[in-house]
């Protein structure tokens, strides 16, 4: 019988057919037969099957070795335990031939997902952060503080740039061979390269403490000396200054103070000239405004970190709220099994929050500017009106893939949107798409869900005020993900063992052979 498996011997099969003739009219003796016949050929399928697989030299040599002629112990290892009778399972015939059918998709290998944190507990390294932050006083008012990156001055793409998390590209790439070689049996070549792309933005709330010492290096005799002075319109029609300076006082309830001042300086009836002659109006006064710095490094102060706790750099990369909600932007990437990929996490701090106009908001502002377009003709239609704005807007998303009793899309409206965890409003899609139309055609295209988004931004802050403001901050990520290199997996009939399909069929035919045979 086990000869048989080998060679398919015809003399075998013509015995077996004779015995079973001899017994096919006494019912218990045929029962009986075939109960023999079984036992022995469990016994036989029940034997190692790896002595059988060594009788074919060639095939045998190709599957138990690398390119470097050493042994593959992944292979050696899966083939110990397996069965003369595992020869009929499509994993172990995948596994012979050199590519597991049971990961074939479309023709590409599909592996299961990688196990990075059994990665990472063994190659995980602590984060790599590099920090820069400069409070640095406004060119224009006294103790107030801008903190805004400055690229051209520093050598980070933000205020924060984070190797997180942290490990050597180099261990990852040895580590994923291994485990398709593990998985599959093949030793897949590797493409390097050198991609990089940003795939993802995310803001976190968190809390910043500022070290006193930081604060009472901000706390000294103003860097510039800001005042007005009252103006006139004189018969030549020219500005002309006329009184005595007036100091920017810090103080709301003084006449001239910095909101004061400010508001003046921003103010859209400025004309050209009096920008062009630093003059502001406030109230029914002209004024000159004059600025004399006294050299910007008097009044700054880089941000320094006590300790690497909660309220520092280090704590918000410890910190764990924060470290989930990065993994879960990064896994997608980190589990993929045949490409390698390294991260940089780039930030920068904020402490101002608004949220932009809705679609509503912006389209009853701007209606009679706004035409419906024919989406298939590109063609404008008739203006929109406040009724169909408002139903737009009650049916501004529709759900990817739930349908109402009827068999059709589930809308909600901009507002119930709005209320939803960030990870729900990934089910729904847009239903609306704004097109800005120039003379050239389409100049830019926005769609319901980047209407009433909230930003985050810098700001200008009150020296008394910053220690408040970075203890209520917001962190705007950036992902970035480099692409090493990905290993060249395929389902194709050209990377098989051509000796072991052979082999293996003629194998897995008898088998199956042998069992019809005995009936079984």
């Amino acid at each position: 019988m086990k000869n048989y498996i080998l060679d398919g011997n015809k003399e075998f099969r013509r015995r077996v057919r004779k015995a079973k003739e001899s017994v096919e009219d006494s019912e218990p003796n045929s029962a009986a037969l075939k109960s023999e016949l079984t036992k022995i050929l469990e016994k036989v399928l029940d034997e190692p099957l790896k002595p059988i697989l060594e009788r074919d030299t060639d095939s045998w040599k190709i599957f138990s070795r690398k390119r470097d002629k050493s042994p593959n112990e992944a292979n050696l290892s899966f083939i110990e335990d397996k069965k003369v009778g595992d020869i009929t399972s499509g994993k172990v015939i995948g596994r012979l031939r050199g590519t597991d059918v049971s990961f074939i998709r479309g023709g590409k290998t599909k592996l299961p997902d990688f196990d990075f944190d059994d990665f990472f507990s063994a190659y995980g390294k602590e984060p790599q952060i590099a920090f820069e932050l400069l409070f640095r006083e406004h060119a224009r008012y006294n103790d107030r503080f801008n903190y805004s990156h400055q690229p051209a001055r520093s050598g980070l793409k933000g205020h924060i740039e984070a190797k997180f998390p942290a490990f050597d590209y180099g261990d990852l790439e040895k580590v994923k061979a291994d485990f398709i070689l593990e998985t599959t049996g093949q030793e897949a070549g590797y493409r390097p390269s050198n991609t990089k792309i940003n795939i993802a933005k995310e803001v976190i709330d968190y809390s910043f403490n500022i070290p006193e010492s930081v604060l009472q290096k901000l706390d000294i005799e103003s860097a510039q000396d800001n005042y007005v002075t009252e103006a006139i319109i004189n018969e030549d029609g020219e500005f002309e200054s006329v009184g005595e300076k007036i100091p920017i006082s810090d103080d709301t309830d003084d006449e001239i103070n910095n909101y004061v001042v400010q508001a003046a300086t921003d103010s859209l009836d400025r004309t050209d000239e009096m920008r062009d002659e630093d003059i502001i109006q406030i109230g029914d006064k002209y004024y000159t405004y004059q600025f004399t710095p006294q050299g910007e490094s008097d009044k700054q102060a880089y941000l320094k970190f006590e300790g690497d706790g909660a309220g520092t750099i280090e704590g918000f990369f410890k910190d764990e709220a924060v470290k989930n909600i990065i993994m879960r932007i990064l896994r997608p990437f980190l589990v993929i099994p045949d490409e390698v990929y390294s991260f940089k996490v780039i930030g920068n701090i904020r402490t101002k929050k608004k949220t932009a106009p809705t679609y509503r908001e912006f389209a009853t502002e701007a209606a009679e500017d706004l035409r419906v377009m024919d989406v298939e003709t590109g063609k404008e239609g008739k203006p929109l009106t406040q009724s169909m704005i408002d139903e737009q807007s009650k049916r501004a998303f529709s759900h990817k893939t739930e349908k109402d009793e009827d068999g059709n899309p589930v809308f909600i409206s901009e507002k119930e949107y709005a209320k939803l965890p960030k990870e729900e409003k990934e089910n729904y899609k847009s239903e609306i798409r704004y097109y800005e139309i120039s003379e050239g055609g389409v100049k830019s295209t926005k769609d319901s869900a980047e209407f009433g988004e909230e930003e985050v931004m810098a700001e200008t802050v009150r020296a008394e005020d910053l220690k408040d403001a970075f203890r209520e901050a917001y962190v705007e990520l950036t992902f970035e993900a480099t692409k090493h290199g990905e290993y060249n997996l395929s389902g194709s009939r050209s990377r098989q063992n051509r000796s072991m399909v052979t082999y293996t069929n003629k194998l897995k035919k008898n088998v199956r052979k042998l069992k019809r045979m005995i009936g079984v």
